[in-house]
């Protein structure tokens, strides 16, 4: 479990993140899965492919745990007295 809840900024930054640096590794994952399938083998796109698929993964879970910690703030927040 987080200590830290991230502030809103820090979770649209991270959003923003995921849209522009993300957008660019998505598709070059695309292309070389594009490639593959027209059996065009290219070995060093291949290698280039495996730190970049790393890349992304890690980029999804560091936004993932932001959504997931801003949500958790969110849910923690104050509740209306008589409320359920």
């Amino acid at each position: 479990m987080r200590t830290s809840q991230p502030s809103t900024g820090r979770l649209f930054g991270g959003i923003l993140l995921l849209t522009l640096i993300g957008g660019v590794l998505v598709a070059y994952l695309w292309e070389t899965l594009n490639r593959l399938f027209s059996l065009t083998f290219e070995p060093l796109r291949l290698l280039l492919s495996v730190p970049v698929l790393i890349v992304f993964v890690l980029l999804l879970r560091y936004v993932g745990r932001l959504v997931e910690g801003w949500s958790e703030q969110r849910d923690a927040g104050p509740r209306p007295p008589g409320g359920s």
